[in-house]
């Protein structure tokens, strides 16, 4: 008690002044400390977090399919899985044309839309999967699908489009970004009936022609794991990601246990985190992103010729 009555009879004596000066050194302190944690010898953190997301009600209708969300059409007890969206362009004439199925992250950022639409002006059927159907109560992260629930919706927009007239069913190709997309690529070619050890099989439950042919990853989560890809794989990653280290990446590509369709990634200097989206930003768990033009234009140009050479 005595003490507490040494510091505040001080305290009540004090005038406007020595308030103000208590104020000052205060506001000083939490100034150092701010400069502290972001020095502005280092690039300026961008303030924005996202871009803008890609409205699906606004894209045009005839552009729009659907189908099913898994390679089975219903689950153990009978209950019909739920229908999932895809965003679908196509180059002009009867085909038939090869086709990438695109699986974006967990938003639909304007690039993603924009690969579609370039897909098609290089020749390519493309289909943005869209999985905010699928979001269900307790299953991934804040009821997101899971990665693998992600794969067997990429199989169920492959099975759509190997159904299509104007898709040539043996010339399908997969790209994606991030954990969500990019990981559910790798899944993909790593599921095949070529592999029927593959735990994920039982989900899918998947065709014998029924296969990617080519996949593309930026910026994946790569897995600790002998991985036997089924198709050839192409990963960019960038060397200052914060997220997910390009070493893992570079190890998995040395520990493909099926040599005949090789996974090659390409490491961009000074490149962070979604460094293709277009602009800089703060990604949802705070780590800064920057846009790099060059790394962006160099990834696009490997991709073209990479589909050009497994997909035509």
């Amino acid at each position: 008690m005595s003490i507490h009555r040494n510091i505040v009879s001080p305290l009540k004596g004090m005038g406007f002044r020595h308030w103000a000066v208590l104020a000052l050194i205060a506001l000083g302190i939490v100034w150092l400390l701010t400069a502290y944690r972001n020095p502005s010898s280092g690039p300026e953190v961008p303030g924005s977090i996202f871009p803008e997301e890609v409205k699906w009600e606004q894209l045009k209708p005839t552009d729009l399919v659907s189908f099913p969300s898994r390679t089975k059409a219903a689950d153990l007890a009978g209950k019909p899985y739920p229908m999932v969206q895809g965003y679908l362009r196509k180059p002009p004439g009867p085909g038939p044309f090869p086709a990438v199925v695109v699986n974006h992250s967990r938003y639909i950022f304007p690039h993603y839309k924009a690969w579609v639409d370039r897909l098609a002006e290089w020749g390519y059927v493309a289909m943005l999967v869209h999985l905010r159907p699928l979001r269900v109560k307790g299953l991934g992260l804040e009821g997101d699908p899971t990665v693998v629930e992600r794969t067997d919706a990429a199989f169920s927009a492959l099975g759509y489009l190997q159904r299509q007239s104007f898709v040539r069913a043996d010339k399908v190709g997969a790209l994606g970004w991030y954990m969500w997309g990019g990981n559910a690529v790798m899944m993909a070619l790593e599921a095949s009936p070529e592999k029927p050890d593959q735990p994920y099989l039982p989900l899918f439950t998947l065709r014998p022609e029924q296969r990617f042919r080519a996949g593309v990853a930026y910026y994946p989560n790569c897995p600790n794991v002998l991985p036997f890809y089924s198709a050839p794989l192409l990963v960019f990653v960038g060397d200052k990601d914060p997220r997910y280290q390009y070493p893992a990446c570079k190890k998995l590509e040395t520990q493909t246990m099926n040599p005949s369709q090789p996974m090659q990634t390409i490491v961009y200097p000074g490149a962070t985190h979604a460094f293709d989206a277009g602009m800089d930003g703060v990604d949802d768990i705070g780590n800064p992103y920057f846009y790099d033009a060059a790394a962006t234009a160099d990834s696009t140009q490997r991709i073209r010729a990479f589909l050009d050479q497994h997909l035509k």
